[in-house]
C-alpha cells in the first residue's frame, strides 16, 4: 500500500503559479477538496478519486 503524499506549500512558490492557472495555461486536476476534519477519510484506499485530493486547512 502506498502512503499518501503530503505537500506543504509556501506562499512564495504559489504566487507565480497562480497567474498561470488564472490565465488558463495550467489546468490542475483535482479530485476532491475536503476539510481538515475529513483528511483521514479522504485517503482511505476504498475511496479513490481521479486527480489530487486537496485538504483545506484554513479558510481564506
Amino acid at each position: 500500500m502506498a502512503a499518501p503524499l503530503v505537500t506543504i506549500v509556501e506562499h512564495v512558490t504559489v504566487h507565480p503559479r497562480r497567474r498561470t492557472v488564472r490565465d488558463g495555461r495550467l489546468k490542475p486536476i483535482t479530485g476532491h477538496m475536503r476539510p481538515l476534519t475529513e483528511a483521514v477519510d479522504a485517503f482511505t484506499p476504498d475511496k479513490r478519486t481521479h486527480g489530487k485530493t486537496v485538504i483545506r486547512v484554513a479558510r481564506t
